[in-house]
């Protein structure tokens, strides 16, 4: 009984640790392919800019993906495997990581920045403190050191990356890749932009001849 509580108690608090939790969101689909079913926690690259146009009750939206980010990395005089996340830098603005050093209002302002974790700071550089500014081997430059990521989340990491800019081309409501998570500024008001931009998803699929077949919802 004992380990059966103990284990339920940790499950319940996944996640619960970050500032205003109660306003997060993540963005999750269900995508119907021709009659395969398949439910994704990925959603359209064409939510971000949706959602700052048209939705005042969202205080952020910010894209993360995990796609090629766990590799080795490297100072200039030591190699790590890590586990990395590519994001926007609202990220940072969303989930209330704590910072050892650096701007945590805009701790990813360009695109070779990176913020690494206490620990993997400690194995590039062999401290954790003094070392933004500094450059890894591959060319980018720490703009910001936090606290390692607790284990009781969803999103484990040991470096964030500023994820590439998708361009005016490059967003797509047929484009599943990237998770999306988002603030509410009032989360009673969650549902009701959940039903209008299922409204643009099912009008934006159904005039893209590349969506023949295809059909989609989000949640």
């Amino acid at each position: 009984v004992l380990l059966i509580l103990i284990y339920v108690n940790v499950e319940r608090s996944y996640d619960g640790f970050y500032k205003d939790a109660d306003r997060i969101y993540r963005v999750v689909s269900t995508i119907n392919m021709g009659g395969q079913v398949v439910h994704s926690a990925f959603s359209p690259t064409a939510l971000p800019d949706a959602i700052t146009q048209g939705y005042p009750v969202v205080e952020y939206i910010a894209r993360a993906s995990l796609f090629g980010m766990n590799k080795t990395i490297a100072s200039q005089h030591k190699e790590v495997f890590a586990t990395g996340l590519a994001a926007d830098a609202a990220f940072f603005k969303i989930f209330s990581y704590q910072f050892v050093e650096g701007d945590k209002n805009d701790p990813l302002p360009d695109k070779q920045s990176v913020v690494l974790t206490r620990s993997l700071a400690l194995k590039l550089f062999g401290e954790s403190e003094n070392v933004v500014g500094k450059f890894l081997r591959n060319g980018q430059h720490v703009s910001g050191v936090i606290e390692d990521v607790p284990e009781n989340t969803h999103m484990r990491f040991d470096y964030v990356s500023r994820i590439p800019d998708l361009g005016q081309n490059g967003a797509a409501w047929i484009n599943f890749g990237a998770y999306h998570y988002v603030k509410f500024k009032d989360p009673s008001k969650a549902d009701q932009v959940e039903r209008s931009i299922n409204k643009i998803l099912i009008s934006q699929l159904s005039t893209d001849p590349r969506a023949a077949g295809f059909k989609g919802a989000l949640s």
